[in-house]
């Protein structure tokens, strides 16, 4: 399993930038972590709503993005 708590220079770079809003255009090789960094940003932004939307096997939670 890849070590989460060392940031690729791809990473290091984007995220910030992309938490505050930023557009961001980069390119790297496959498995330097772009992915992450667009997941993360997005999942930073994401605020909860009180309620839940109930699925007879999973519950999914209400959000909203800032």
């Amino acid at each position: 399993m890849k070590n989460w708590f060392i940031y690729s220079i791809v990473q290091h770079e984007s995220i910030p930038q992309a938490i505050l809003g930023t557009d961001i255009v980069c390119q790297a090789k496959s498995g330097m972590g772009k992915t992450a960094v667009f997941v993360l940003a997005t999942l930073q932004q994401l605020e909860p709503v009180d309620g839940q939307v109930k699925n007879k096997k999973k519950n999914w939670f209400i959000s909203k993005i800032k």
